[in-house]
């Protein structure tokens, strides 16, 4: 007697990739802090990679600039990846959004580059100007570091995503969290080390714009 095999039929809908724009305020001060090429040799000369050379004094204005990432064109911005990881940490207050599932969904896509190819989102409103902060290393040292801070800052965000599985709203939502319990910067809300409430940041509701295109 012949067994028939059941037959599964597997439906996979093509990806509706949408496109649209999410505007943020600036709710609080937004501190940048690059990895400048001076510390990124004070760390390989710690891990023992390079000798260690006599200390140098600190030179405020230079430290400062290195803290800032500037595009090619010229303009200030903050890491594209940063706004997504803000997004994914978003998710854990969310009861319903997998983090997994925010980082193969949503794609906050750069408009400019570095001149070593970070992808940067452009920072309007206020000029950045220096900070001055008494930061602690280690268990019991501490030191002074000079940062760029923007008082007042907004941005536009341009988001890919595929709209099969998550709506404008839901993305909508999801950064109105991330402004609230993620931040960018430095001293953001989920900063692991010495978080505080820098960074932060709303969705402007009435101006969010669809940019659909075809997959």
């Amino acid at each position: 007697m012949a067994i028939l095999e059941k037959q599964i039929i597997i439906n996979i809908p093509k990806p509706q990739i949408d496109r649209l724009v999410v505007p943020i305020d600036g709710t609080s001060r937004l501190v940048s802090h690059q990895w400048s090429e001076k510390a990124i040799k004070s760390i390989k000369r710690k891990e023992g990679h390079e000798p260690t050379p006599k200390r140098e004094p600190k030179v405020p204005q230079e430290e400062y600039e290195a803290s800032l990432y500037k595009a090619e064109e010229g303009w200030y911005g903050m890491p594209a990846h940063a706004f997504k990881q803000a997004v994914i940490n978003a998710c854990r207050y969310t009861g319903s959004v997998t983090m997994v599932a925010a980082k193969g969904t949503i794609f906050v896509e750069p408009q400019g580059f570095t001149s070593d190819g970070v992808g940067l989102i452009r920072i309007r409103g206020d000029k950045p100007r220096m900070r001055e902060d008494m930061v602690r290393v280690g268990m019991s040292g501490t030191e002074v570091r000079y940062r760029g801070e923007f008082p007042k800052w907004s941005a536009q965000l341009p988001i890919r995503y595929n709209i099969n599985i998550i709506t404008p709203d839901n993305i909508y939502n999801l950064f109105e969290l991330a402004g609230l319990h993620s931040g960018i910067g430095e001293g953001r809300p989920s900063a692991p080390k010495k978080p505080l409430d820098w960074g932060m940041f709303t969705v402007s509701r009435g101006v969010v714009k669809n940019e659909r295109k075809a997959a």
